[in-house]
């Protein structure tokens, strides 16, 4: 009689097993993810330094062409302006009042910052320095893009009627914007004075201090409390009508006298 092979039945895979099989395609399909989002980072952080070394190599160019930076970025490369990363926010700060000139430029995309100042390379951040960033405006709203975009070392300018606040700004009908982080040398009640012509407007630490938005040739004053060592964000803005113009901001410090903030109390920070 004939006798054939005996097969043994196949078995089926077990439940504990299965879940096995699920978590680690889950684990691989994480890590798989995982890595395209760290090349896509890199992608991204290499365009994003690589596009401020280029805008860098065109702002030294425009230095030795013009002897400072440019005002803008749009008018970088007379008038082409500089590579920016798409999708980018730029913020660019340069400052011709001081000898040589220097700037700062930041770009940040998502969760990457990084900025690039005139005598170093690119670093991860933002632009921060002494000073304030000053906006100029060619009206008096301060709408629309700023003419002017500077660090100034603090607020104390009288300009009269015959001496521009900034290059392109005109005599009359423009508007100012000052922002920074300021900190106490001592903790108690601090007293702001704004001498403007004309309109003031002064925030510290978030508190409107001082609002007289109207045309005007006076010094304003508004209190606050402030803490030793503490920064705390400012604003001042301004605006010309006609006439002369000025612009300056004192405090009077806890058991002190009356001085013009020195820039040693200013920090810049985007």
């Amino acid at each position: 009689m004939k006798t054939f092979p005996r097969y043994r039945k196949a078995r089926g895979f077990t439940i504990v097993e299965l879940l096995i099989v699920i978590v680690v395609i889950g684990i691989l399909a994480v890590i798989a993810i995982s890595s395209f989002a760290r090349a896509q980072d890199q992608a991204r952080r290499n365009a994003l330094i690589s596009d401020l070394k280029s805008a860098a190599k065109q702002l030294a160019s425009d230095l030795a062409t013009g002897e400072t930076y440019p005002a803008t970025l749009a008018a970088s490369n007379g008038g082409r302006g500089v590579t920016v990363t798409q999708g980018a926010t730029v913020n660019y700060v340069p400052n011709n009042t001081v000898s040589p000139p220097s700037y700062c430029l930041d770009y940040t995309l998502g969760s990457l910052q990084y900025y690039i100042k005139h005598n170093a390379g690119a670093a991860e951040g933002v632009c921060q320095g002494a000073g304030l960033v000053a906006q100029y405006y060619t009206n008096m709203t301060l709408s629309g893009t700023p003419t002017v975009s500077r660090i100034e070392p603090s607020i104390s300018y009288d300009w009269g009627n015959a001496y521009v606040a900034a290059p392109g700004i005109p005599l009359d009908g423009y508007s100012v914007r000052w922002t920074g982080l300021v900190t106490a040398p001592s903790t108690g009640s601090y007293t702001f004075h704004a001498f403007t012509d004309d309109g003031v407007r002064v925030w510290v630490n978030g508190t409107l201090i001082i609002n007289q938005w109207i045309d005007q040739h006076a010094t304003r004053t508004g209190t606050i409390s402030l803490n030793a060592g503490q920064q705390y964000p400012i604003v001042y803005e301004m605006y010309e009508n006609a006439g002369s113009a000025a612009a300056a901001l004192d405090w009077t410090p806890p058991a002190g006298t009356q001085v013009n903030i020195p820039a040693s109390a200013f920090t810049y920070s985007r």
